[in-house]
């Protein structure tokens, strides 16, 4: 599997908190695919056509850095939200992957019960989403492109209650993404398509709760609002091997 820290041998970067220690690379294909459009099409595609499976950390090795955000307004205020993010290439306008479970009702995150990921962009309720902002540009704080998870689940083998040293850890099945429109969060006719071969990861907080709080509950793409804020995390991400 390749290795992605909050991110995912692709590039892929724990884009958890602002590090990740070498021993928990995220691996990324080297190349990134760039096919033609034509006369009339959406833009032509800036991630790749797909993705191996990938890892963050190790179970002797998690991944350190941030993994929660506290929502602050939105159909679940007040909730913290697990998430993982990473580069998926090394260039200056990079891809990331962005994975997110929200705290559920029950206020406690279950192991070995898979979380679907939120097919629906339009929807105002999740238990988790997945998607992929292609080309992005930190100095700008904008993206080329979004493509949002079809289907898929997150399972989680570890999950300790979230602390400045917690520990999670689990797996993402295959997952399949569409682009969307970054405004309506409407599937986009012809548009790109990508996939994730899966996942697993073994991660550790390394800041207090709440790390950072976030203004929405994450279906603002239109305005980056909470993305501004991962694209800042992944701003100091390096590459891990």
């Amino acid at each position: 599997m390749r290795n992605l820290y909050l991110g995912f041998s692709f590039a892929l970067v724990a884009a958890a908190g602002c590090g990740g220690d070498d021993g928990g690379g995220i691996h990324v294909p080297d190349a990134k695919v760039y096919m033609d459009a034509a006369i009339d099409a959406p833009p032509a595609c800036v991630v790749d056509m797909s993705y191996p499976a990938l890892s963050i950390g190790t179970m002797t090795t998690p991944a350190p850095g941030n993994h929660f955000d506290k929502i602050t307004s939105g159909t679940y205020a007040g909730k913290l939200e697990f998430f993982l993010a990473g580069k998926l290439d090394m260039n200056t306008k990079f891809d990331a992957l962005f994975i997110d479970v929200r705290q559920p009702d029950s206020g406690t995150w279950a192991t070995g019960a898979p979380y679907a990921f939120q097919s629906d962009a339009t929807s105002a309720t999740y238990d988790a989403d997945a998607y992929i902002l292609g080309d992005i540009d930190t100095t700008a704080n904008s993206y080329a492109q979004v493509l949002w998870a079809s289907q898929g689940t997150i399972t989680f083998t570890t999950f300790e209650t979230p602390s400045a040293t917690s520990k999670a850890a689990g797996s993402v099945t295959m997952t399949p993404m569409r682009q969307i429109d970054d405004n309506t969060g409407a599937a986009v006719a012809g548009g790109c398509t990508t996939s994730l071969a899966g996942l697993s990861f073994n991660v550790v907080q390394n800041q207090a709760l709440p790390a950072r709080q976030v203004s929405n509950d994450q279906k603002d793409l239109g305005s980056l609002g909470t993305l501004k804020a991962r694209i800042d995390l992944l701003k100091a991400t390096k590459e891990l091997n």
